[in-house]
């Protein structure tokens, strides 16, 4: 069977990625969480660097030697013209949490899947009141419940 497209010339056309959905993530960290591991993936070496430093432990692997959560961090650049408040909202149902940090930047995960996204801004990530009173503990508390569970 022939694939076609709406193009005259049979090309597929391409669109922007304005989901951002096939951004890279090439910076790893892998650290301990209570009985479980859990894995970050990340554009942006600088948070990879940061949860390595905020770990404390080695982190151990589960019996199949996967992680036993995994999440996907995509960081992006601040847009210096916005000046976000701090608005904390969280949603929990049926097996999928959400934190909202503001109003670009939030994480969700899937208790099922056992697996996260997260889109922040960059200043979640350099500033070290923002990275520790908001970001960490809600990456935390979205993977405690996941490992909590298993």
């Amino acid at each position: 069977m022939r694939q076609t497209s709406a193009t005259n010339d049979g090309a597929f056309p391409t669109h922007a990625d304005s989901l951002r959905r096939f951004t890279e993530t090439p910076f790893e960290s892998t650290f301990a969480l209570g009985e479980g591991t859990v894995r970050v993936a990340t554009n942006y070496q600088s948070l990879a660097d940061r949860l390595r430093e905020v770990s404390a432990t080695a982190a151990p692997k589960v019996a199949d030697g996967r992680p036993a959560f995994f999440w996907r961090v995509v960081v992006e650049a601040d847009d210096e013209r916005e000046t976000e408040s701090m608005t904390v909202g969280q949603l929990n149902k049926d097996g999928l949490a959400f934190i909202t940090l503001c109003q670009r930047s939030f994480l969700a995960s899937d208790l099922e899947a056992r697996a996260g996204i997260a889109f922040v801004s960059q200043r979640f990530v350099h500033n070290e009141g923002l990275f520790h009173q908001y970001f960490l503990p809600a990456l935390l508390s979205l993977s405690e419940g996941i490992i909590e569970s298993g």
